[in-house]
């Protein structure tokens, strides 16, 4: 019996390190489109970002509603299996529960949030929601100055700290010191899901920290060792060279839709 149980013990260990070397990279490759998605029934519905027509009323209900699909059921296999055996507290256990409300600066009732935001800003920030990838008009923003945070307007990103991940949301190799509050989760299982991130002074949601920054070369991201991928909606941007407080760039306004060059008109040259 004890010899069975030191072999559980010895599997368990092995679990864990594979978890780490392997599966973090691996994930990063299964359906990068799919990285921050949820389960179908948690989805921002797509009328809510695009229109106002009547659509579902679900509001998601899940902050880590943009964590990998695919990586759920591996993940809540293999760790539940191992954390029976070591003691680790699972992602279930070390869920965040922490008000959105409660201990921090900005203070407003939920009245007064729908007032000051729009629809999709409120969906994100204050219900933890998820924007569709490549909704933003953010995600492709590449001139000099700060992103903030839509709620509040406490400073957030530096735009010397986006790069493009190709995930279709804005993403950072790193926040502006202090701005952020990340979710308090085993450093284990952060690599695997990610960690929540919201605004350090109003609460607001903003997205994901994922540990799979080595995977992108060349790029800040690299560095840090980390990807904060970030709804665009969340956050307003002040470009550097503007005219103040009076120049910005809302983040929930939708990308314009490109055709594909396929789909141009031929070109006619007159004989």
């Amino acid at each position: 019996e004890k010899m069975m149980l030191r072999m559980v013990h010895r599997l368990g260990i092995a679990t864990l390190l594979a978890l780490h070397l392997v599966s973090i990279p691996g994930l990063a490759f299964l359906g990068t489109s799919q990285r921050r998605r949820s389960f179908t029934s948690r989805l921002l519905p797509p009328c809510r970002l695009f229109s106002n027509d009547n659509c579902d009323d679900r509001v998601p209900e899940d902050d880590s509603s943009r964590r990998n699909l695919l990586a759920r059921p591996l993940v809540s296999l293999l760790v539940g299996f191992t954390s029976s055996t070591l003691m680790l507290p699972t992602r279930t256990a070390m869920a965040w529960s922490k008000s959105r409300t409660d201990g921090y600066e900005v203070q407003m009732t939920d009245r007064e949030w729908r007032s000051v935001l729009s629809q999709t800003q409120y969906e994100i920030l204050r219900q933890g929601g998820t924007e569709r990838p490549g909704f933003s008009i953010l995600e492709t923003e590449k001139r000099k100055g700060i992103f903030k945070c839509a709620g509040c307007g406490e400073p957030l990103f530096d735009s010397a700290d986006k790069f493009n991940s190709g995930t279709g949301w804005p993403s950072f190799a790193r926040s502006v010191s202090g701005g952020v509050e990340i979710e308090p989760i085993n450093p284990m299982l952060a690599g695997i899901s990610g960690a929540e991130l919201r605004c350090k002074t109003c609460g607001g949601h903003l997205g994901d920290v994922f540990q799979d920054g080595f995977l992108f070369v060349g790029t800040e991201a690299a560095k840090t060792g980390q990807r904060f991928c970030i709804d665009g909606a969340a956050l307003v941007f002040y470009p550097e060279s503007g005219g103040g407080d009076q120049d910005f760039l809302r983040g929930d306004i939708p990308k314009k839709k490109e055709a594909p060059s396929w789909l141009e008109p031929p070109t006619i040259t007159p004989q």
